[in-house]
């Protein structure tokens, strides 16, 4: 299947041409065609058009915590609409690079902010997960992988808010390889049990842990007994630290 990409430079080219006044809303980067066979069908449009059409009723969310969790809802309608495309195209950031500069460059202004990096685009930043539609893609994914099948909606874990937990603790890191893990963690966060003074030192000593438990062959239970131990660590150490002015 042949489908849409946008290269690194043409991204950075448009996203500062864009900021600078140098072109119209109405115009897009240049695109690259990757792959054999048929073009992709109106699958991407029509993912791109049911995200904007979902962010336009929204968008008067303006909080920081509103606009996370707005991108939590639409990442579960993003990821259903595009799930059954193929691997090759799912896997290729400079098909993200398309659906964010070419598609979606508004919401992710909006999103990230105006004078957000390039990253957001998939136009900067080491691994691509910042950019904003594929790092959509995966909350939902992970989300989905992690959920136990007695869950009444497969996605909730993607409607957890938090902004710093998702993006650096969860997408950044090799702890998003292990969906049951990160369940356990969203289960935590919506409880309110990490809250952000803590996680940051949980993280901390799970990454540690990491070095002798492969986190992916674990199952639900030893995920819990683990997140379990290291958050009764991290809640000790920060006692013991007492507050700070």
């Amino acid at each position: 299947m042949r489908y849409p990409t946008v290269t690194i430079r043409d991204a950075v080219e448009y996203v500062e041409g864009r900021r600078a006044g140098k072109y119209p809303p109405s115009a897009k980067p240049a695109i690259v065609w990757e792959g054999v066979g048929k073009e992709y069908d109106d699958l991407v449009d029509g993912a791109i058009e049911d995200l904007l059409d979902a962010w336009i009723e929204n968008r008067d969310e303006t909080a920081a915590s509103k606009k996370d969790a707005l991108e939590g809802r639409l990442s579960v309608e993003l990821y259903e609409n595009l799930e059954t495309l193929p691997a090759e195209i799912l896997t290729d950031r400079g098909f993200w690079r398309f659906v964010a500069v070419h598609g979606i460059y508004d919401f992710v202004q909006w999103r990230d902010g105006e004078n957000c990096k390039l990253a957001s685009f998939g136009a900067g930043g080491p691994g691509g997960w910042d950019c904003v539609p594929h790092r959509m893609f995966n909350r939902a994914l992970i989300a989905k992988a992690g959920a136990p099948p007695s869950a009444a909606d497969p996605f909730w874990g993607a409607y957890v808010a938090g902004t710093d937990l998702w993006r650096s603790h969860v997408l950044r890191v090799l702890i998003g390889n292990a969906p049951l893990l990160v369940n356990e963690m969203l289960l935590d966060a919506s409880r309110g049990e990490l809250p952000s003074q803590l996680l940051r030192d949980f993280v901390k000593r799970l990454q540690r842990t990491r070095a002798n438990v492969m986190f992916e062959l674990l199952d639900q239970d030893e995920c819990r007994r683990l997140i379990d131990s290291h958050r009764a660590m991290a809640v000790s150490a920060a006692k013991s630290e007492g507050p700070t002015d």
